[in-house]
């Protein structure tokens, strides 16, 4: 997260444009209207969102406007176009003349342009910002929704359309106003994107899963980026080429499941009073947990059960002995063996799940 007048304490301006940018738009009877509406707002605040891994920048208070006219523009790159874009802002207004119909002083609007159109604030249809329209002369916050997909560099601009009041009491002259900004997904500073068609696979042991990763550019960024792979699945292979790509180059990773019985078993000693004497058993002293994998597939289409037992003979030297057993799994390998879900930018190339066995 990238935050501009970050050393004090959020103002009411910046946590009401918080929740604002982070919604889940309803639906259901007297709803599924044109944002901002009176029977939801923008939609039902939604946690989750607000504190997930999505980048997001937010100025709160760092800029005031003195006159009417002034602007103010940022040009941010957009970190992950699976996510929606959305920009808010807010602000405190000066207090109104009171039992006002029109008790507005200041006014200040958002429009945010990308890819060579521009949105107004608070010009939506449905759910989503449209372009078009005409600004909105009555409300003190605003917002731009566009859907994920949105790809490259966006312009957010706010302009002091009209300078009436004191909306910083104590700090310059009569008329000035500050505001709180927020972009969801966006980024200050020039960087570089990783988007796949799957930000996360199972990979069925014995097959093998690739991907394309294409690495984008945020701020005309032009260094090389060097690929490298970490959590690779247990039992599996893994590996990226090319190592070292360029914005607007693709890579390929791949995984291969390894089919393999991890588990080490031996005919049990006989005598001293073993149970299991001369049956296959995992066979030693006590030791840590362990993963044991075991292929079951010459079981395949029939009906049998699973029994754990434990023996020991007269040899052993340790009183009580016993286990425990955890995390019990079995598994198959359908037809299709991707879990496929949205793409996702990366920062990381930890593209894969764990390995279905």
């Amino acid at each position: 997260m990238s935050a501009s007048g970050a050393n004090r304490a959020p103002s009411p301006a910046l946590m009401k444009a918080w929740l604002i940018a982070h919604p889940t738009c309803l639906t259901g009877t007297s709803a599924n209207d044109n944002l901002p509406s009176s029977s939801q707002g923008y939609g039902r605040p939604n946690l989750t969102s607000m504190f997930d891994e999505t980048p997001k920048v937010l100025f709160d208070r760092s800029e005031i406007f003195d006159n009417s006219g002034e602007m103010r523009t940022y040009t941010w790159g957009i970190v992950d176009p699976s996510r929606p874009l959305r920009t808010t802002m807010g602000y405190t207004d000066a207090p109104g003349a009171l039992n006002s119909s029109s008790p507005q002083v200041n006014h200040l609007d958002l429009n945010v342009t990308i890819g060579g159109q521009t949105y107004l604030g608070n010009h939506f249809t449905h759910e989503c910002s449209t372009t078009g329209g005409t600004a909105d002369t009555s409300n003190d916050y605003e917002a731009v929704f566009l859907p994920a997909r949105t790809t490259g560099d966006v312009t957010i601009t706010v302009t002091a359309t009209n300078m009436a009041g004191d909306g910083v009491p104590n700090v310059g002259d009569a008329t000035d106003q500050d505001f709180a900004l927020i972009c969801s997904t966006c980024s200050q500073a020039p960087s570089f994107t990783l988007s796949a068609p799957d930000h996360t696979a199972q990979v069925c042991s014995g097959t093998d899963y690739g991907a394309t990763v294409n690495i984008g550019s945020i701020q005309s960024f032009a260094d090389p980026v060097v690929l490298a792979l970490s959590g690779e699945p247990t039992s599996s292979t893994a590996a990226v080429a090319p190592t070292t790509v360029n914005s607007g180059d693709t890579a390929t990773v791949w995984v291969t499941g390894n089919l393999a019985d991890r588990s080490v078993r031996r005919p049990a000693a006989t005598g001293e009073g073993n149970l299991l004497a001369g049956k296959q058993a995992w066979c030693g002293d006590p030791q840590a947990s362990s993963n044991l994998l075991i292929d079951l597939s010459a079981f395949a289409g029939q009906t049998f059960q699973f029994r754990f037992r434990l023996a020991n003979d007269g040899t052993v030297a340790h009183a009580s002995p016993g286990w425990a057993i955890d995390d019990v799994k079995v598994a198959g390998c359908a037809t299709n063996c991707v879990s496929r879900a949205a793409p996702r930018s990366r920062r990381r190339s930890d593209f894969f799940g764990p390995p279905r066995e």
